[in-house]
């Protein structure tokens, strides 16, 4: 007996219905009060950008739902990556069971994840179709090297070292023979050198080197111009980056955190246009010779998202190169590190433990310098300092080792500052010689955490300090 069929079509969501279901999944009932109704606007948004996908709602939802801040939720809207994201996994769920495991099958026999005693102890693998390789590093195995039937996977697009073991050398030979790859990742292998040879992966986008021991890129790492991510954070015996890294123009993130010996960034990192997120800006000077770049360049990168570190501010000449910088442009900024010590590194470990008397004798000389060169170079780090003013949008801010004497006015004037309203966490370390504190902390609609380090001339907090508390 033939039966009639009907087909109920779906229709897509309105807006105020896909705005329902992503705060539902973002949590955004369980929010406080004040934080909802800084992320409403942004939300609905955002529920517009589903074009009325439940799905798609629902995912990006779940995406949001540990992100906390208005900037969060402001970078997400601002990436389309997040939406497509969404909208790709609302494809992939109604593709049919038997296109999935098509689709699955496709990538048997070339992802492979090997340890290291596997290839010491069973007979070579055949890799020859292997697109994406990990190798898991025994942590017994101190040193070690790559094994020989990697090299024969020519159109190797990933390669991944895991683990703790040590690979001080990659031969050359690796990287002639590999030239597909799009990914290697050779975070904390202690690699000791890395060859020449690097630069004929022209097709690499992410390239991990974090904990390496050698102390100087080759140059030939700047005609990877397919680039967009470099990892070196951790790597202490790193002094330079090669000259002509602006050839690297389709970089996106560098990450040099912890590099502590790295006294400059060469000239063009300005012209790495499509740079979002650099970890430390390190500014060269007369003391290098005239080497590295100055502040200035910073002026056309205006897309930076996270952290910023700018160490080595001392080195400025007056508050008009700092002016060049443009902080107030960059809106997408997240936190902001501020250094005046001409040294580069950024922990306190190092730094001397003075006893009581040694104290009292260095303040008694400080007292004994009030004009002079001394009071000339104190007036221009405040003129630094004063040029230095970030966007409002940011959200963490730290100043150290600031040698003026005041603070300068965009901290001071409650006109500036409470636009500051997404900052919630501020320190202040160091600046010891300044003897008291910006008036306007206290009006800081958003702070949580206030750090004071080393200001042992601030005697007393008046009550405008606790307007707000």
């Amino acid at each position: 007996m033939m039966g009639t069929a009907y087909v109920c079509k779906l229709g897509i969501l309105p807006d105020e219905d896909c705005w329902s279901v992503l705060r539902h999944y973002a949590a955004f009932a369980e929010r406080q009060e004040e934080e909802r109704e800084k992320l409403k606007k942004i939300g609905m948004e955002l529920a517009k950008k589903c074009k009325g996908l439940p799905l798609s709602a629902k995912t990006l939802g779940s995406l949001l739902r540990f992100k906390k801040s208005k900037q969060d939720w402001q970078d997400v809207l601002e990436s389309d990556k997040d939406i497509q994201y969404s909208k790709a996994k609302y494809e992939y769920y109604i593709m049919h069971d038997l296109i999935h495991d098509f689709a699955k099958s496709l990538g048997e026999n070339e992802c492979f994840t090997f340890t290291t005693k596997d290839t010491m102890n069973a007979q070579e693998p055949s890799c020859s179709r292997a697109r994406h390789l990990s190798l898991v590093v025994v942590v017994e195995e101190k040193c070690m090297n790559i094994p020989s039937f990697t090299y024969k996977a020519k159109s190797l697009r990933t390669l991944k070292i895991v683990g703790g073991g040590q690979i001080p050398k990659v031969s050359s030979d690796l990287f002639l023979r590999l030239t597909c790859l799009r990914t290697l990742d050779l975070a904390d292998s202690y690699l000791e050198e890395l060859p020449k040879e690097i630069g004929k992966l022209i097709h690499l986008r992410y390239l991990n080197l974090s904990a390496a021991r050698f102390r100087e890129l080759p140059k030939s790492v700047t005609r990877l111009y397919n680039l967009q991510i470099l990892i070196l954070e951790r790597c202490s015996n790193l002094c330079k980056l090669p000259k002509g890294i602006w050839g690297l123009v389709n970089l996106i993130d560098l990450d040099l955190s912890e590099c502590l010996r790295l006294c400059y960034l060469p000239e063009g990192i300005g012209r790495l246009s499509r740079l979002r997120s650099l970890s430390d800006f390190i500014i060269g000077g007369v003391e290098r010779g005239g080497r590295g770049c100055k502040i200035g360049e910073l002026k056309d990168v205006n897309f930076f998202k996270g952290i910023l570190r700018i160490i080595g501010l001392g080195r400025m000449e007056n508050g008009n190169e700092a002016k060049m910088a443009c902080l107030k442009n960059k809106q997408h900024l997240r936190a902001l590190y501020l250094y005046f010590n001409q040294y580069t590194g950024v922990s306190r470990v190092d730094e001397e433990v003075y006893d009581e008397e040694e104290e009292k004798e260095e303040k008694e000389e400080e007292v004994e310098v009030v004009d002079g060169e001394d009071m000339l170079s104190r007036r221009r780090m405040e003129d630094v300092l004063e040029s230095l003013q970030p966007h409002p949008n940011l959200e963490i801010l730290s100043i150290n080792d600031y040698p003026g004497v005041v603070f300068p006015n965009w901290m001071s004037s409650p006109a500036t500052f409470m636009n500051f309203s997404n900052l919630v966490f501020l320190e202040l370390s160091e600046c010891s010689k300044c003897k008291q504190l910006p008036p306007t902390l206290g009006k800081l609609p958003s702070l949580e955490t206030l750090v004071i380090i080393g200001m042992d001339k601030v005697k007393f907090m008046g009550v405008e300090f606790f307007w707000n508390r």
